[in-house]
């Protein structure tokens, strides 16, 4: 009888051990979750503040952002360390250059480059009609993890270049509050950003970046 009390104890005392440790992993869960959740949030409201080149609010974000990273330790996703670590590169990049005190960009950046011919301008400041170019395609080239230069979707879809601009501008306005910009993955035949993408964020109302160093940036963001 004593050595059966004894093992029961002992059982009694390992479950309730097991127990709490479920309790407190599941705990512990729970608190990575909404960290995740919340970092989701800074990061999107990174990607705005980046692209309306408001720097106090970026920095203020980027913060937030590692503070949260340190929380996640080991739990943090590849895809959340790789977006601050843009934002960061895109800080280190302003403060080099003396954009965060209004002063004009120094160096390689003063290069500037139009961001669009006149007249893809003129037609991106007015309501284009709608395009028949199906937006599936894009989302399939993004399930892949791939790009597409314009001049293949173009071809693929049997329309110029132009109306893929115009097809760019409206997947974008539909779905970019549920994934970043589709735009991006159309790109110069070297696979680099493609001087139209300028023009599809303008399309989208967002402040064009005037330099190549920062269209790099925000279209590999």
């Amino acid at each position: 009888m004593r050595e059966r009390a004894a093992w029961l104890r002992q059982a009694l005392s390992e479950r309730d051990r097991a127990a709490r440790a479920r309790a407190e992993e599941a705990g512990a869960e729970s608190v990575r979750a909404k960290h995740h959740d919340r970092l989701r949030d800074v990061l999107d409201q990174l990607l705005k503040a980046e692209l309306a080149g408001e720097t106090d609010e970026v920095r203020k974000l980027y913060k937030v952002g590692r503070s949260l990273l340190r929380k996640l330790g080991a739990h943090a996703t590849p895809s959340e360390e790789r977006q601050l670590s843009l934002t960061a590169h895109w800080l280190a990049a302003v403060s080099a250059n003396g954009q965060d005190k209004g002063e004009k960009p120094a160096g390689a950046w003063e290069e500037t480059v139009p961001w669009a011919p006149s007249e893809m301008v003129d037609r991106t400041t007015v309501a284009p009609k709608r395009t028949a170019i199906d937006h599936t395609i894009l989302k399939r080239i993004a399930r892949n993890q791939s790009t597409i230069s314009l001049k293949d979707l173009a071809k693929q879809v049997g329309a110029d270049s132009w109306l893929c601009v115009i097809a760019l501008v409206e997947a974008d306005e539909a779905d970019r509050s549920k994934w970043p910009l589709l735009s991006a993955l159309v790109t110069s035949p070297d696979g680099s950003a493609a001087p139209e993408f300028r023009a599809v964020l303008a399309g989208l109302g967002y402040k064009v970046p005037q330099t190549k160093r920062a269209l790099h940036l925000v279209w590999q963001r």
